[in-house]
């Protein structure tokens, strides 16, 4: 067998390197109590609800009526970017002043 030789730093000097648990736990945390589990656990559930319900608010943003009351999770089987179009030319507000109120279209 060869002799393999380990790199060291230009100065000679073999840089230090944590051993492997010890860089997992500086990263990771202390994972041994179980409060700090339980939270982890929580902030996984309530991100994964919060990304589930963007897609949900997305993917029926550009399906048609029909479309949606078909498949009300999947895809659009069209891309409807109308929709929002749609939604624009129907949206106003009213502006109240001391002459009154007025409707103003966005």
């Amino acid at each position: 067998m060869k002799n393999i030789k380990k790199e060291k730093a230009s100065n000679g000097i073999k840089p230090y390197r944590l051993p492997a648990r010890k860089r997992a736990r500086l990263y990771f945390g202390n994972f041994k109590s179980p409060f700090v589990v339980f939270m982890f656990l929580l902030l996984l559930v309530q991100s994964l609800t919060i990304i589930f319900a963007l897609y949900w608010m997305f993917s029926t943003s550009l399906k048609s009526q029909i479309n949606f009351g078909i498949d009300n999770i999947g895809l659009p089987d069209p891309f409807r970017f109308d929709n929002y179009s749609k939604a624009f030319s129907y949206l106003s507000v009213q502006i109240k002043n001391d002459g009154g109120s007025r409707e103003v279209f966005l």
